[in-house]
Parts: structure tokens; C-alpha cells; sequence
């Protein structure tokens, strides 16, 4: 108990957090050496999972004679799959600055010098590894549609239960029925490391913006300790004092106009993804609810409904966590303007508090996390996403 214990606690620490971006983009090809040859295969294995698992998707889509509800069932997982993915191709193709979230983190971390600052760190690192426990859940609901194979196994019958694949799918030249689990092993183990990759990818991306939150939320806290009035009780020249306190104010600027490049370089890995993502997401989360309103409708199994209530809150979570990210962008940088505002100014030399105005002329233009550079992610934005797609929902369901 004391070992688990143990284990579970240092999941949630900045040390385990690196280790994990580092083995798991070990396993998806995107760490260095990028070019040997064992990381070239692992990228190609990794794109030959998608790809298949897109193929083979798309043949049950081509091979449904134009059946709405065959096309509702194959879009409520092919749509989550091509929107899902697009955070592994952000990483895959922009593997340099991706490993810049990991420098840049490393390097902020070594800086830190009390245990305070280091709490401001430690708070997001939390959250995110709460993040990637939610996801990874959320991404094993699709199994529980293999209950029949499991059952097979525990509690065999004399006549076999139905089967059914994991997704709906069509394979040109298997047979499904005859080759029951070689179908079912291609499309667990495409779906598998197409889960992983995904998983992966979309924290380290989540972790990327959540650091710069803390770096924000950092710059803030050295505002409010800019002036240490324990200083002036000691026995130190005033001119000692003042040197400090200018120090500070420089590092201060320095740091701010480094957490405003770090968001600039996240924009420009995130923002065109993100916004494919986003479309994706609206339209998986209007099929989710109209296909929630006809399994209402009709005679469909509890189990197909009970996936559906679980499967609906999981791709709005996805949405909510990219779209409370972006508030949280915004929120942390306004939030530098106010403590900057709080500072003494008066009793500081004309020159340093011409450097502090840097801070709050900069403060004044709010850093925000860009979807396609054509929206804002915060939560306006994710209450129009959920809005918009259930009104698709509803007027498809009543033109159905």
C-alpha cells in the first residue's frame, strides 16, 4: 500500500512528468536521434496504424449503400479519429519546436528558486497528468463493446456469443465473419498505438500550454515580491538595495517577453491543428447527439445507449480542456497587468519605473492561444461549439 502509495504521488511530480514525454515520444519515433534508423520505423509503424485505421473506415463508409444509420454508426468513429489524430500530425511535423516545450520547461524549472515558485510549476503539472488519466479512460470506453470476446473467454457457452468488431469497419480482401480475430487483431492493434500516439501527443501539447499559464502566473508572483521590505530593515546600503530591486525589474521584463515568444512558437505548432481539430469536433458532437436521440427513439440495446452517454461527455471534455487552456492563457496574462499595477512605483527611481511600464504596455494586448488564427480559444468559444453542434443535431434529426 505504502509502494503504491508512493508510485502514485511521484506520478504527479515534474520529474516523472519528464520521463513520461520522454519515454512515450521515445515509443512514437519523435525523440532524438529523430533520424536513426529505429526511430524512422517507429514513425513509419506509428503513420501505417493511422493511415489503416482511416482505410479501413472509410472502404465501410463506401461499402454502406447509403444507409443513414450505417453512415451515423461509421462517422461517430471515424470523425473522433480524424479529429483525434490531428495533435500527432501538430507533433510529428514540428518535432523540433514540439521538443522546445520540453527544453523550455527543463530550463524554467532550474531557475526556480524556493519551494513557492516551484508550487506555481508543480499546480499545472498536477492537472495535467490528471488530463492524460481522464483521456486515456475516455479513450478505453470504446472496448466495452468487446464484452462478448471477454465473456468467450471467462464464462464460455456452448454456443458462441455475438461478436462484433471493435468499430465498424470493411476490409477488401478478409472476409470479418471467417477471420473473426485476425480482423479484430489489426484493428486493436491499429487502434491501440493510434490511441497512444494521440494520447500522447494532445498532453504534450496541453502540457505546452499549461506552461505557459505558469510562466505567466511566475512573472506575477516576482511582481508582487518585486520589493522585499525585509531588505530595508536590514543593515545594507539603500544603493544595495535599489541595485536588487533593478535586477529584478529586469528579469521581470526578460521573463515576460519570454513567456509572450514561448505562446508565439506554441500558436505556430498548434493553431492550424487545432482549428481541424475543432471542426472535427463539432461535427462528431452534433452525430453523437443525433444519434443519442434516435437510440432513444428506437428499440437499441442499454449497452449501445450507456457507450453513447459516456462516449458524448468525452469528445465535449476534449473540447472544453482545449477551449479552459486558452481562458487560462488569458486569464494569467491579464492577470499581469493588475499585479503590475500593484507595485510601488513611487518609491522607485524614474528609470525603473520606465521599466516597469514595459510590463504593463505589454500586459495591455492579452496573449490568447489562436484556432486557425480565427478565434480565441476560452470558453465563449466552447459554449458556441456545443451550442452550434446541437443545433446541427437537431435539425438533421427533424429533416430525418
Amino acid at each position: 500500500m505504502i509502494s503504491l502509495r508512493h508510485f502514485i504521488k511521484h506520478m504527479f511530480t515534474f520529474e516523472h512528468l519528464c520521463w513520461r514525454y520522454k519515454y512515450c515520444l521515445s515509443l512514437i519515433g519523435c525523440w532524438p536521434p529523430l533520424h536513426s534508423k529505429r526511430q524512422l520505423f517507429k514513425r513509419f509503424f506509428v503513420n501505417l496504424c493511422i493511415v489503416t485505421l482511416i482505410l479501413i473506415q472509410i472502404f465501410a463508409l463506401i461499402s454502406s449503400a447509403n444507409e443513414l444509420d450505417t453512415i451515423i454508426e461509421i462517422m461517430t468513429y471515424l470523425l473522433p479519429l480524424l479529429g483525434m489524430d490531428t495533435p500527432y500530425f501538430a507533433v510529428y511535423l514540428n518535432i523540433e519546436k514540439t521538443l522546445y516545450f520540453y527544453n523550455h520547461s527543463i530550463t524554467d524549472w532550474k531557475k526556480l528558486e524556493s519551494e513557492e515558485e516551484r508550487n506555481i510549476f508543480r499546480k499545472y503539472v498536477k492537472d495535467n497528468t490528471n488530463y492524460v488519466i481522464i483521456l486515456s479512460v475516455g479513450y478505453g470506453l470504446i472496448f466495452i463493446s468487446l464484452k462478448p470476446i471477454y465473456l468467450d473467454i471467462v464464462s464460455p457457452l456452448n454456443v458462441t456469443r455475438p461478436r462484433q468488431a471493435i468499430i465498424p469497419v470493411e476490409f477488401l480482401f478478409i472476409d470479418k465473419d471467417e477471420y473473426f480475430y485476425l480482423t479484430f487483431f489489426i484493428i486493436f492493434i491499429t487502434g491501440f498505438v493510434s490511441g497512444f500516439a494521440t494520447v500522447t501527443s494532445l498532453n504534450l501539447l496541453f502540457y505546452g500550454v499549461q506552461h505557459g499559464c505558469a510562466l505567466f502566473e511566475y512573472v506575477g508572483y516576482k511582481l508582487e515580491h518585486l520589493i522585499d521590505e525585509n531588505e530595508f530593515n536590514q543593515e545594507i546600503p539603500i544603493s544595495k538595495i535599489y541595485e536588487k530591486i533593478h535586477q529584478r525589474i529586469i528579469n521581470n521584463v526578460n521573463l515576460h517577453k519570454r513567456a509572450f515568444e514561448y505562446v508565439d512558437i506554441l500558436n505556430s505548432i498548434c493553431g492550424h491543428f487545432f482549428f481541424i481539430a475543432i471542426l472535427f469536433e463539432v461535427l462528431i458532437i452534433g452525430v453523437d447527439f443525433f444519434k443519442l436521440k434516435t437510440t432513444r427513439n428506437s428499440n437499441k440495446s442499454n449497452e449501445q445507449l450507456f457507450l453513447l452517454i459516456c462516449y458524448i461527455p468525452s469528445n465535449v471534455f476534449v473540447v472544453y480542456i482545449t477551449c479552459n487552456m486558452g481562458q487560462k492563457i488569458l486569464d494569467t496574462s491579464t492577470d499581469v497587468l493588475e499585479k503590475a499595477r500593484m507595485v510601488p512605483w513611487y518609491l522607485l527611481s524614474p528609470k525603473m519605473q520606465k521599466e516597469g511600464i514595459l510590463i504593463m504596455i505589454r500586459s495591455m494586448k492579452p496573449c490568447y492561444l489562436t484556432i486557425g488564427k480565427m478565434f480565441v480559444s476560452s470558453h465563449q468559444l466552447f459554449t458556441s461549439i456545443v451550442r452550434t453542434a446541437m443545433s446541427y443535431a437537431t435539425m438533421v434529426h427533424s429533416i430525418g
